[in-house]
């Protein structure tokens, strides 16, 4: 059975980042991105605002299929990832990029270790826009901005505040947290420290 490491932080704040970047420095360690398995995010913005409202419960959120594919890997049996097709082996290392840390019971029972990244909400912000603008065609024009202007609402909406509640519920748990000032070496270190105290 694998370690289960689950990546969390707020929207932005560069959980595919360091999920890659662990990937490439841990010879044995596969990825799950939760929302390649779970469209959590699909759901409209008055629904995720209406949830934020009742308390932004992890509970509320069904993720059978990223707990389907844990469960895969931990027995030794290969998964595909949904959205890149990608065959994922089972590993000494499962990196699991999800939000909701332990919050969520289904994945709390699963996960071995929790990583925190501490990202400041004006840069997960100002990633998120440059993301939109990346993913974007140059010529898209005003669907790009019309995009863009959709996510900065959200943003003023609940967003931001739902980084806050995430930050306060989730970091206390953590076992350990990244800073964006932490070196990638540093990264690694606290990462192994976590796997090798397990």
């Amino acid at each position: 059975m694998g370690f289960i490491l689950s990546i969390s932080g707020p929207s932005g704040s560069g959980k595919t980042t360091l999920a890659r970047e662990l990937n490439a420095l841990l010879p044995s360690a596969a990825v799950i991105h939760m929302d390649h398995f779970d469209d959590y995010t699909g759901a409209d913005p008055e629904t995720i605002q209406r949830w934020f409202l009742r308390g932004a419960k992890g509970d509320e959120m069904e993720l059978p299929h990223t707990v389907s594919a844990l469960e895969s890997l931990s027995s030794g049996i290969s998964v595909r990832d949904p959205q890149t097709l990608e065959l994922i082996s089972p590993a000494e290392i499962v990196l699991l990029e999800s939000p909701f840390g332990y919050e969520q019971t289904s994945l709390a029972e699963l996960i071995d270790g929790l990583v925190w990244l501490d990202t400041p909400t004006d840069i997960c912000l100002a990633r998120k826009c440059l993301q939109l603008l990346t993913n974007q065609k140059a010529d898209a024009g005003n669907q790009m901005l019309s995009w863009l202007q959709t996510y900065l609402d959200n943003y003023l909406l609940f967003v931001a505040e739902l980084a806050i509640v995430q930050r306060e519920r989730i970091s206390p748990s953590a076992d350990a947290i990244i800073s964006i000032t932490d070196s990638p070496q540093e990264r690694l270190q606290k990462v192994l420290s976590i796997i090798r105290g397990s």
